[in-house]
């Protein structure tokens, strides 16, 4: 029993009794039931009137102060966290498409038939991939090809922002040949033979037409030569070497004078490597470094003589040779648009904006403008290698043609000769991340509530005096039945308690406010009941 419980409370008690039972024999049942619902009813009243007692403030403060505590630190504690989101980036493996390269896992290279049909596939792969060559030429959203560059294609992936990846570019080069006439044969129709300065024939040429590689000159994997009966100047203005047709077929069939001026052209291309900055969503070129696109150009000095030693077949073997290497020896597929006219020659005659023959002007072409369109033309012709081959292009005439039969691999799925190289580069991820965060203004309060609390207990932890399991008496509550036992076995109690004239609660709980202890004899030192 701690102090500030006195005989106010026994009192009320009592009278509740009294007033339930006349004879004062209640059950102990009806006594504990009815106490707890006083005590329920009157709990708060009970705290309130402590102020009245000054040697009750102390406790009645700490016991509140205690419970403040803990009612702030159950709204503080919730508060030492919080949840935070914030933007977070990292990097990511992305996966790329580069240039077209052979897979050649289906062939048998070790012997000289599998060398040639994988050589045939090869070719014929190439015609039916550049069969959408138009398209591509006039479209300006080919994902990979920009001007004269193949860059990396990117997976579709999260990444956002920028990416660098490889790039290769065409840089073609044109020379001018020399040291040659035409020699008109009229029984072979329209068509001239190309003679050197020693009068060896080297090549010859159909009816002639602005521009046209329509040339039988010998030539490697990476040129191809063009005639051109449009002048070509260079950035000094210097003219290439052009020689006279002066007799042509009319179309009547006989012989007619002709003043025809005609340049032979030899324009191979040499691969630049590059870094290309795409966006990592839209996958679209941003830029590229360094930078191909000529703003002049000019002839090589001296020029290049036309001779047999000079111009040889340089044959390496299709098989051999990278892919991307292959583009000038894959411009003799490409499809006419006319006779001595391929889709190549028409789209760098629509490039260069060349006027018909008929027009009484003479164009001149620079010679950077014809490199850079070169150079558009063989990236173009080496992106359609990711193309598939339509289904319907094994039954042209290209393979109908053939004097020999077409070996069953080109007549069935050679869609997956030419493959993209695979590789990859890293691109950046942005993603919202969640952090816990504590909150310093909640840490230093609950802190503070922490030590009050610590405080607030010591007089119960210090101060608390054990006197042993042994003296304890149990007293289970504080009800009529105990005081009547606590009456019956401390009469000393009787000298003990001041008497009151009105037995009012604050009164009675005014002269009940003694320190005593049912262990041994009440002596006047008052100590704590326990």
């Amino acid at each position: 029993m701690s102090h500030g419980h006195s005989r106010g409370d026994s009192g009320s008690e009592a009278l509740l009794g009294f007033a339930s039972a006349t004879d004062g024999e209640v059950p102990k049942t009806l006594l504990d039931s009815a106490a707890t619902l006083l005590r329920l009813g009157s709990a708060m009243v009970h705290v309130c009137k402590q102020r009245v007692i000054p040697a009750s403030v102390i406790g009645v403060l700490s016991a509140f102060l205690y419970l403040g505590n803990i009612l702030a630190l159950h709204i503080t504690i919730p508060a030492l966290f919080s949840l935070q989101s914030f933007n977070s980036s990292r990097s990511i493996l992305v996966i790329t498409q580069g240039v077209p390269v052979y897979n050649l896992s289906g062939y048998n290279l070790s012997s000289e038939n599998g060398r040639s049909e994988a050589e045939f596939d090869i070719f014929t792969q190439a015609a039916g991939s550049l069969s959408s060559l138009p398209s591509v030429l006039q479209s300006t959203a080919a994902v990979g090809l920009h001007g004269g560059t193949l860059y990396d294609v990117l997976e579709p992936n999260p990444g956002e922002g920028n990416v660098t990846v490889n790039a290769t570019a065409f840089n073609v080069t044109c020379n001018c040949l020399t040291d040659f006439k035409f020699q008109f044969f009229p029984d072979r129709g329209p068509s001239w033979d190309v003679i050197s300065k020693d009068g060896t024939h080297l090549a010859s040429i159909d009816e002639p037409w602005i521009m046209s590689s329509s040339v039988s000159l010998p030539s490697d994997t990476r040129s191809v030569p063009f005639y051109s009966t449009t002048k070509i100047v260079d950035s000094s203005g210097k003219e290439g070497f052009q020689a006279k047709i002066t007799q042509t077929l009319t179309s009547a069939g006989s012989l007619a004078g002709s003043n025809i001026s005609v340049e032979l052209l030899w324009c191979s291309y040499a691969l630049v490597s590059q870094r290309a900055t795409v966006d990592a969503q839209s996958r679209q070129l941003i830029g590229v470094t360094p930078n191909i696109t000529k703003e002049a150009s000019f002839w090589a000095s001296p020029m290049l003589s036309l001779s047999v030693e000079n111009i040889t077949n340089v044959d390496d073997g299709f098989v051999t040779t990278p892919l991307i290497d292959m583009a000038a020896a894959f411009y003799g597929s490409l499809q006419s648009v006319s006779m001595g006219v391929s889709v190549g020659d028409f789209f760098v005659i629509q490039e260069l904006n060349l006027l018909p023959l008929s027009s009484n002007q003479t164009p001149r072409i620079a010679l950077h403008e014809l490199e850079n369109a070169l150079s558009v033309l063989f990236a173009s012709m080496m992106w359609t290698g990711n193309i598939a081959v339509p289904p319907w292009y094994k039954y042209t005439s290209f393979l109908s043609g053939q004097d020999t039969p077409v070996p069953p691999s080109s007549t069935g799925n050679i869609s997956g000769l030419f493959q993209s190289a695979q590789g990859n580069t890293t691109a950046t991820e942005h993603f919202i991340q969640t952090r816990l965060d504590l909150s310093m203004m909640a840490v230093l309060a609950g802190l503070v509530l922490s030590i009050t609390l610590i405080l607030l207990s010591l007089p119960s932890i210090i101060f608390h005096k054990n006197r042993g399991d042994d003296q304890i008496v149990p007293i289970e509550g504080t009800g009529f039945l105990h005081s009547i036992w606590l009456y019956r076995n401390h009469p000393e109690l009787e000298a003990l308690l001041e008497q009151v004239e009105h037995p009012s609660d604050n009164d009675l709980r005014e002269a009940g406010m003694v320190r005593i202890s049912l262990n041994g004899e009440v002596t006047q030192d008052r100590t704590y009941l326990e």
